[in-house]
């Protein structure tokens, strides 16, 4: 085989490895924008609020969390968290996770 053969298989090869990485990448990336997980430290703070002693309430916070969690990005929470803080009146997506877990 001539080393110009060569060196084109050798191309083609690096090539395809390129393509199959950047793939790699992509997909990665739309999974990883597909995950709205907050932090640990946001939930244990949201659940420690929520319960505040009371263990019977721990399902209906966990599934208001979730709710929120599912449907929110972690800046919307923050701001909606902020919101709270302000007027002391649950924001509207609070209390649409609240409707939608005293339901269950």
């Amino acid at each position: 085989m001539s080393k110009n053969i060569l060196n084109k298989i050798i191309i083609a090869i690096i090539i395809g490895l390129i393509f199959i990485f950047l793939e790699y990448l992509i997909v990665e990336k739309r999974i990883f924008r597909q995950s709205n997980s907050y932090p640990v430290s946001v939930r244990n703070n949201f659940m420690e609020n929520c319960v505040a002693g009371r263990s019977n309430l721990y399902i209906y916070c966990n599934c208001t969390f979730n709710y929120l969690q599912n449907n929110y990005s972690i800046k919307e929470f923050a701001l909606m968290e902020r919101e709270l803080a302000i007027t002391n009146q649950y924001p509207d997506a609070f209390l649409e996770a609240i409707d939608y877990c005293a339901k269950d």
